[in-house]
């Protein structure tokens, strides 16, 4: 009875990821960011090592890109912050890009004039 059991929980189990898949190509990357930081910290509460989480996102990256190992407690981070509050908010997002859009960058070694200081921010 446990081999039908394991059996039918495996068919269960790929229909599930089928529908999941199926849903998420629609979804806006929004959403899909969101189920992905989920993913992440589940994964990292199982224990899962972090460069196993970075090579099977960077294999799996539609736009080619590379994850690092270091990167992943960043988006446990997140998540965690998430479970209270979002630490950036819409209003603090719209803020910032305000600002942006006003005075301009400050990286990559343009200068900055803050209060007549005209030296250059440093180069990331």
């Amino acid at each position: 009875m446990s081999k039908e059991k394991n059996k039918a929980q495996k068919v269960i189990n790929k229909a599930a990821d089928t529908a999941t898949d199926s849903i998420e190509a629609i979804m806006p990357a929004t959403t899909k960011a969101g189920g992905v930081v989920n993913r992440v910290a589940s994964l990292d509460k199982a224990g899962v090592d972090h460069e196993v989480i970075a090579l099977q996102m960077t294999k799996n990256s539609a736009r080619g890109n590379k994850y690092e190992k270091e990167e992943i407690p960043t988006l446990v981070k997140v998540y965690e912050d998430c479970k209270t509050r979002v630490p950036l908010s819409a209003k603090s997002a719209r803020t910032l890009v305000q600002d942006q859009e006003k005075y301009g960058s400050q990286q990559k070694g343009e200068e900055v004039n803050v209060d007549g200081n005209a030296s250059p921010s440093p180069s990331v």
